[in-house]
């Protein structure tokens, strides 16, 4: 029998330890980048809009707005910022309900809206307000069909553009009802946008 060469093990250590030395130098240099983006307060690559449910801090957005987050910054007028967590998802329905836990937080006061009890009506006008850039964005158009995507009953189709931001924006009638929530829109059809009922 042969005994193993010990200069084999001897270049194997020295290899383990260079790739132990640069994992460390990594660590540590992706440490300093966290503390800068921290320092920085940087709100991350996600953003859509979202409107209040209550005036004690229940928020309503799409699902897909806040999918993958690891945290939610909500800003409101003013530019103030408070921190939300969800309290509760739908991916079904393209859902989430968040609320704020920020003690700076005093409430939205009177909420401009009523929720609307059953369907809309096929033709019905319909308007958005939402955030797909840094100002609102105001859109009307109408209620194209009682169903989404694919014949789905929980969402209608409405003729309104959509843009990436609008998502979890209201959709509201011209009596100032919510009747829904702006979930997308489809690819491959111009201005054919869907609603969460």
């Amino acid at each position: 029998s042969q005994k193993p060469s010990l200069y084999g093990y001897t270049v194997l250590r020295r290899e383990v330890e260079r790739i132990k030395r640069t994992q460390r130098s990594m660590n540590r240099a992706l440490t300093q980048m966290d503390a800068s983006a921290a320092e920085k307060g940087n709100p991350g690559k996600f953003s859509g809009t979202g409107f209040a449910l209550t005036a004690d801090g229940y928020l309503v957005t799409s699902y897909h707005v806040i999918q993958g987050a690891d945290s939610l910054l909500i800003e409101g007028r003013d530019q103030q910022r408070f921190r939300a967590e969800p309290v509760f998802t739908d991916v079904a329905h393209d859902l989430a309900i968040l609320q704020i836990k920020d003690k700076t937080f005093k409430g939205f006061g009177r909420l401009p809206y009523s929720f609307k009890r059953g369907q809309s009506e096929l033709g019905e006008k319909v308007y958005t307000l939402g955030y797909p850039r840094e100002d609102l964005v105001f859109n009307d158009g109408s209620l194209s069909a009682r169903s989404g995507f694919e014949g789905d009953t929980a969402f209608y189709q409405i003729s309104i553009p959509v843009n990436p931001g609008n998502s979890g924006g209201p959709l509201l009638d011209d009596r100032g009802n919510l009747i829904g929530i702006i979930s997308g829109r489809q690819m491959d059809v111009q201005s054919a946008a869907f609603a969460t009922k």
